[in-house]
């Protein structure tokens, strides 16, 4: 079957594994080169990240969004380049690309992927050199940042607590432990990882030691004085990347609203038999990658089948709806928020629009 004979979402896991089998015999066969050089760096061999790039490529054809795989094919061209493999060789895997594709599309669909390709590839000449730094010395926090990032980058998770709670004595300020440090540091450390400079492990080292920063704080955030709100923050399976969603809960705990944080990797069946029950005022869903956001669709469905769900605002956020606000309402979501804060005032908006409705 080829896709476009049948558009449910989502996408069928054999026939992704089939189009990135035919893309890497493909490029074994043209220029074994790039698969060498691009296997002796990245910690994910090519074959696993020819498999992302399609996920990506598709999802973001069925779900109409050119944006969601321009954002991963930049990524992906700074990550070949530290790697060694030449613009002409990044090109011309491209073009292996969007022949193989070809033999897997419906007639219908293969304009429409050739349009996508064509703006992804453009992206290509703008694509910066590196993904650009998190941190610059014009904030009023960097050194501070640095000096965080550090201790996250030795695993020294008594320095790390140290300067955060040197920064509370001076500055008696919580939220700015999130704005200021955490936040910023956290996607420098995505950063890091991203172009190859931490392995997995010593980025999971990192973002379990702020982890720990996070729950030490609990007990100053709980102080808050309750609003009678409540939230429901998740993200769904197979999503593992819950630190964001853990910022955004703490904002909320901050102003007042009760929340449950629900971690990574939420069963959707669990996940809405767990609204039902709670019931809460917002509910908040969090995506990393852009093949994750079929799952997150289908999830939004299914809350809004449930009788005592419809009227409850969904908000999202996540990489991919910075690279397109649009597949906010794409997946059915009442909001979209790019940062812990912000999440908050676009929950209150939609909560507000939402008992105006009603």
């Amino acid at each position: 079957m080829q896709l476009g004979e049948s558009s449910d979402l989502p996408l069928r896991p054999e026939l992704i594994t089939s189009i990135a089998g035919d893309v890497y015999r493909r490029q074994l066969i043209h220029d074994p080169d790039f698969v060498r050089l691009f296997d002796g760096t990245w910690d994910s061999p090519l074959q696993q990240e020819i498999l992302n790039a399609t996920s990506e490529l598709l999802s973001g054809l069925l779900l109409g969004s050119e944006k969601l795989f321009g954002r991963y094919l930049s990524w992906f061209s700074v990550v070949v380049r530290g790697a060694g493999i030449q613009e002409h060789q990044l090109r011309s895997h491209l073009r292996l690309y969007r022949s193989a594709l070809q033999n897997h599309l419906t007639r219908e669909l293969r304009l429409q992927i050739e349009q996508f390709m064509n703006l992804a590839e453009a992206s290509l000449d703008t694509t910066p050199e590196a993904v650009p730094c998190c941190s610059t010395p014009r904030q009023p926090y960097t050194d501070l940042c640095q000096s965080y990032l550090a201790a996250l980058l030795d695993g020294d998770k008594h320095a790390a607590h140290e300067i955060i709670d040197t920064y509370l004595r001076e500055h008696a300020d919580l939220r700015g432990v999130y704005t200021h440090l955490l936040q910023p540091v956290q996607q420098e450390l995505g950063r890091l990882w991203e172009i190859g400079k931490l392995t997995p492990a010593e980025e999971h080292l990192g973002t379990a030691i702020t982890q720990s920063v996070i729950s030490s704080l609990d007990p100053q955030i709980f102080r808050s004085t309750r609003v009678g709100k409540s939230f429901v923050g998740a993200c769904l399976d197979p999503e593992r990347h819950d630190i964001g969603m853990r910022f955004v809960t703490s904002f909320f705990e901050m102003d007042g609203w009760d929340t449950y944080f629900l971690g990574s990797t939420t069963p959707r069946a669990g996940l809405v038999e767990f609204l039902r029950n709670k019931q809460p005022s917002v509910i908040g869903l969090s995506c990393s990658l852009g093949l994750h956001l079929p799952w997150l669709k289908a999830t939004i469905a299914e809350i809004r089948s449930q009788p005592e769900l419809q009227a409850t605002p969904v908000l999202v956020g996540g990489a991919p709806f910075n690279a397109d606000p649009a597949l906010a309402e794409i997946v059915g979501a009442d909001a979209y928020a790019t940062d812990a804060a912000r999440a908050v005032q676009c929950a209150e908006a939609a909560l507000a629009s939402a008992t105006a409705s009603s």
